[in-house]
């Protein structure tokens, strides 16, 4: 596994219109609406085969906003082609990325649905 911290696909309140993707994976990402133009960075767990797997969303304050894949969203980083060399990212520990994703359940356990992993 490896864990990244990537700028890119952020700035969606910058964006005069949705492109078609953004809708789908709005469609396949109920919780994420409201919340995109919030992140600042994302945090990315990828698999050993390179492929996107985890994701938090995390704005300007550091705190992560939204979290995939679970029961009810896919995930944004998950529904793309991407793999790890497609990234812009820097590497970073998996203490990072796992306190950050403790963090974020810790708040949100009554309000989300549980994570997949």
């Amino acid at each position: 596994m490896k864990f990244i911290k990537t700028k890119m696909a952020t700035g969606w309140e910058k964006r005069s219109k949705l492109s078609v993707f953004m809708g789908r994976m709005l469609e396949a990402n109920s919780n994420y609406i409201g919340k995109m133009s919030q992140v600042s960075y994302w945090l990315i767990e990828i698999d050993d085969d390179d492929i996107p797997w985890r994701e938090l969303g995390v704005n300007e304050s550091h705190m992560p906003v939204l979290a995939g894949p679970t029961e009810s969203d896919y995930g944004f980083w998950h529904d793309t082609n991407m793999r790890y060399q497609d990234f812009e990212c820097e590497v970073i520990s998996s203490a990072e990325f796992e306190s950050k994703w403790i963090y974020f359940w810790a708040q949100n356990n009554d309000k989300r649905m549980k994570p997949l992993n």
